[in-house]
């Protein structure tokens, strides 16, 4: 079970489909996909439904049905957009195997501006270290991080977050281990005395005397 439960607030609409996973006995995977695809809220043609899926998906894990979940995931990948299921998945601590795989599958896109920010966030407010693992094991998410999201990371509302012990704890070990990072954080630090002695006291030493 996961710690918190994603149940949608038009959880009424598709509840046969989140019956039929929760009844494994009495209906497989497959039946559970025929379901969903035939269901009248499952707008296949209309819009797009990665919020729909992905509430599935995460249900199916809370309700440890992970096969289930896994055959959804593989049916309809092309539906689904897996930088939102990954967020979701450490929203609602989905265990860090499970999120490795969805990361790789996310396909990074030159106009992605909040996303890799966000997954990078919410991933380092968790407090489970595997989750760091699975982002430093999965590079292309923080190499998609542009100037823009790390000026935004350290002046936008997350600025004190990004200053916590805990937190700058784990931007070192980003910072050291990606280069070109580490290049425009120590260019928006220069401009910071606050910045400079957290995650530069060397450099910043130099401006204290």
């Amino acid at each position: 079970m996961l710690p918190y439960s994603p149940i949608p607030s038009d959880y009424s609409k598709r509840k046969d489909i989140f019956d039929a996973i929760k009844m494994s006995g009495k209906f497989t995977p497959g039946n559970v996909i025929d379901i969903i695809k035939d269901h009248d809220e499952m707008h296949f043609s209309s819009k797009k439904i990665t919020y729909e899926l992905t509430t599935i998906i995460l249900t199916a894990h809370n309700l440890s049905k992970h096969k289930t979940a896994e055959y959804i995931v593989n049916e309809f990948s092309h539906e689904i957009d897996f930088s939102y299921l990954a967020f979701q998945s450490i929203k609602y601590q989905l265990d860090a195997y499970i999120l490795d795989d969805y990361i790789d599958k996310i396909e990074i896109k030159s106009d992605m501006i909040t996303l890799p920010t966000a997954i990078v966030l919410q991933v380092l407010k968790s407090t489970d270290e595997a989750y760091f693992e699975v982002l430093l094991d999965n590079r292309d998410i923080i190499n998609a991080l542009t100037q823009r999201n790390i000026v935004d990371m350290f002046s936008t509302f997350t600025s004190r977050l990004m200053r916590k012990p805990e937190i700058a704890a784990k931007w070192k070990i980003i910072l050291n281990d990606f280069s070109e990072i580490n290049k425009t954080m120590a260019e928006i630090a220069s401009d910071d005395i606050d910045l400079l002695t957290i995650f530069y006291p060397s450099a910043a030493e130099i401006f204290t005397f």
